[in-house]
């Protein structure tokens, strides 16, 4: 999948700014569009990034309940996939 620029929209979070990327995932700071979560952090799986190894760090960040906490997971118009979780000013 290619970078997303500001202004871009996933599903219904637009995209803000990117604020970094690693081996697996890029990630973004988002706003939701449509509810009073004003902001959010997207990680989009990387290009050339290992689905499986997204898979199970979404699993697992889910499961013991890990702060940032995680809101949703899906996938982009071209089948990418993505996880939000909640944005913590602090930590980024």
């Amino acid at each position: 999948m290619r970078e997303l620029l500001p202004g871009e929209r996933v599903d219904h979070f637009r995209i803000v700014r990117k604020m970094g990327s690693d081996a697996t995932t890029i990630r973004y700071e988002a706003q939701h569009e449509g509810i009073a979560q004003p902001v959010v952090m997207l990680r989009v799986l990387n290009e050339g990034g290992d689905q499986k190894q997204f898979e199970l760090e979404a699993f697992l960040h889910a499961k013991r309940g890990a702060s940032p906490r995680m809101f949703d997971m899906g996938r982009t118009a071209d089948g990418t996939m993505y996880t939000v979780h909640e944005f913590i000013p602090e930590l980024h």
